[in-house]
């Protein structure tokens, strides 16, 4: 079955193609705000795990069993708050607009309920969610969204009068500096705010309530959350050198190897340098594979994208600097020169780039 991250992609590169209705919004704050909850609805409530019936929460809450079943219900709800809080006098997502966060929640809106029926427990009442039930019935009876339901029976290009931009990270985070460098490739000024991890200050605890998390870009006093939501925000923000592709499907594509990177190579690659010495084992074999499938689609390229650093190789800067220093003080190898040539190379013009030295 496939996965609703490549779903999403398809679906944006479908709304940057083809004439009609815009499923993403036009203003480039609205359409952050909108990969952002696109990103909570995946990452957080597990949206591609439950599609394909592995599912370490939400399985638990409707098909579990005694203890297990009640902790899960506990973290779902606060989950159903969250969303419940954001539709509070919205139709949807992004005002009385249906589009692209909204077409991410599609599970929430129509199959959580004939899960609910199944299972026996009910989890969403018109009395604790009103505004979460508000929309579910907005977006179900939609008539773009009722025609394809089945049964229940059977880059802006506007010039902005810019303020002091400021970036709240950590002068050490790879996700920082993936913000740090899309700023640079632009030629955009702006203030770092260096935070604590341990001691989070009111200003980072106000801008991302939702993950309580860096990075965090401020413009025009309005915050956006996530590193590649923000890079995809800058690119489409500022004038400059171009980040992610002219071409619709070529950004498509760029956009499907950025994730793969955040949803595949990291963990693994965390597991296999930094975990204990049953994952370690286990990671590398993963590892390999997954720098064989790198190496391959980077072979006769500088970077990913052709002789320019862009939007993938933003995204795998943990690959290009971080990963040797951990390889050194972890003392597992695993990129060679003459295992992964192409990989090896990449990550020397990655690294010896004036753009990616901040």
């Amino acid at each position: 079955m496939e996965s609703p991250f490549v779903s999403l992609v398809i679906l944006e590169y479908i709304d940057e193609t083809f004439e009609g209705p815009s499923i993403l919004p036009k203003d480039p704050y609205d359409r952050a705000i909108a990969h952002f909850w696109a990103k909570f609805l995946d990452d957080t409530c597990h949206i591609d795990e439950v599609i394909l019936q592995c599912i370490p929460l939400l399985g638990k809450v409707l098909f579990g069993k005694g203890e297990e079943a009640e902790k899960s219900k506990e973290e779902f709800g606060g989950l159903l708050k969250i969303l419940d809080n954001e539709f509070k006098d919205k139709k949807f997502f992004v005002g009385d607009t249906f589009g692209f966060a909204d077409v991410a929640a599609n599970f929430m809106a129509f199959w959580f309920g004939i899960l609910e029926e199944a299972s026996g427990v009910v989890l969403v009442t018109s009395e604790k969610f009103p505004n979460f039930c508000g929309w579910r019935d907005e977006y179900i009876n939609r008539s773009q969204v009722k025609e394809y339901l089945p049964s229940r029976d059977g880059k802006n290009n506007q010039s902005c009068d810019m303020e002091k931009i400021k970036l709240l990270g950590v002068s050490l985070s790879p996700f920082t500096h993936r913000v740090e460098w899309a700023l640079k490739i632009k030629g955009v000024e702006y203030e770092l705010i260096v935070e604590d991890p341990q001691n989070k200050s009111p200003l980072l605890l106000e801008s991302n309530p939702i993950h309580k998390k860096i990075p965090v870009l401020i413009h025009n006093g309005k915050p956006i959350s996530e590193s590649m939501v923000i890079v995809e925000y800058i690119d489409e923000t500022f004038e400059g050198p171009s980040i992610l592709p002219k071409d619709p499907y070529d950004r498509a594509i760029a956009r499907f190897w950025a994730k793969f990177l955040d949803d595949k190579c990291l963990p693994a690659m965390g597991k296999a340098l930094l975990g204990n010495e049953e994952e370690k084992e286990k990671a590398k074999e993963e590892c390999s594979e997954l720098l064989k499938i790198l190496d391959n689609e980077l072979k006769n390229k500088e970077f990913f994208v052709g002789d320019k650093i862009g939007f993938v190789d933003i995204a795998a800067n943990v690959l290009a600097f971080w990963m040797g220093i951990i390889e050194e003080a972890s003392g597992v190898i695993l990129v060679t020169n003459k295992k992964f040539p192409n990989y090896y190379a990449w990550r020397d013009n990655y690294i010896n780039c004036s753009q990616t030295k901040v």
